[in-house]
């Protein structure tokens, strides 16, 4: 007869607890096993097992919740020291930074110095430009002018310097403008 009432416990222990968990006030934990406890007081050994089984799970709570304490406080650490040797790196890539700078200094000057001579260069060939260009006019009307022999000599030794000095302006300009290059390469070469 005790199977009897312990079979019909089992078929109506999940009606009863869905009745007691849609009801609007479900019973709390105890109240709830009370209320079985007082309908089956063979729910007992279930019970007692159930509540095992939540300090067996709290105990691994909270040996979990220790290594995960330790853990991020471990993480902390690490996360300081990282931050420190960051600050570290940076302040010494900087002095080492430094050392190169007066080599780089050196070299910006010498640009500087290139890019003017360049420019001069620039302004005198434009000049030499304008005295053929003035003298080649007044060749193109020699029969007009009525010039000399000597005077004409004159005028084409005058053209022939210019442009003597219009090929060395120009070989200047070239080699300036590779000086430049070269010495933009140099300072590029020399960044870390």
């Amino acid at each position: 007869m005790l199977s009897n009432a312990r079979a019909i416990t089992m078929l109506l222990l999940p009606s009863l607890l869905l009745s007691l968990m849609t009801a609007g006030c479900s019973p709390s934990g105890a109240e709830l096993d009370k209320k079985v406890l007082g309908y089956d007081p063979g729910f007992k050994t279930q019970i007692e097992k159930r509540d095992s089984i939540r300090r067996e799970i709290s105990s691994y709570k909270n040996v979990r919740n220790k290594k995960v304490s330790e853990i991020n406080n471990a993480i902390a650490v690490l996360k300081e020291k990282k931050a420190s040797a960051e600050k570290e790196y940076l302040a010494q890539s900087e002095t080492a930074r430094r050392k190169i700078q007066p080599d780089i200094r050196q070299l910006e000057k010498e640009l500087m110095e290139a890019r003017s001579g360049y420019r001069i260069k620039d302004l005198e060939l434009n000049d030499i430009m304008k005295d053929i260009k003035e003298i080649e006019a007044l060749l193109g009307k020699k029969e007009n002018l009525s010039l000399t022999q000597s005077e004409l000599q004159t005028w084409n030794d005058r053209l022939a310097d210019l442009m003597k000095k219009k090929e060395n302006t120009l070989e200047g300009m070239d080699a300036l403008k590779k000086d430049v290059e070269m010495l933009r390469l140099k300072i590029k070469a020399l960044r870390v």
